[in-house]
């Protein structure tokens, strides 16, 4: 068989791991895009970055994410300018 159509290769902007998923696969749910928005990004009206990361990497972006909106809203909370 010289050549198969239907097929999506994956990879993780984090750890460069990739695979070959056929198209409409359960595999492919494993694999996940989001967007990200840096504070440059963000001052200078920018759209955020999209980036493909594996299932390993994701649940590890959740956990960084997750500390990073508590610091955010901690900051917020503190008011008047100060910094906690």
């Amino acid at each position: 068989m010289g050549r198969q159509k239907g097929y999506s290769k994956l990879s993780c902007d984090r750890c460069q791991s990739s695979t070959f998923v056929s198209d409409g696969s359960t595999d492919s749910q494993s694999w996940h895009d989001i967007s990200h928005l840096n504070s440059m990004a963000a001052a200078g009206g920018h759209a955020p970055s999209t980036l493909t990361l594996c299932d390993d990497c994701y649940k590890s972006f959740q956990r960084y994410a997750t500390n990073g909106d508590a610091l955010f809203d901690k900051w917020l909370r503190s008011g008047k300018g100060q910094e906690s």
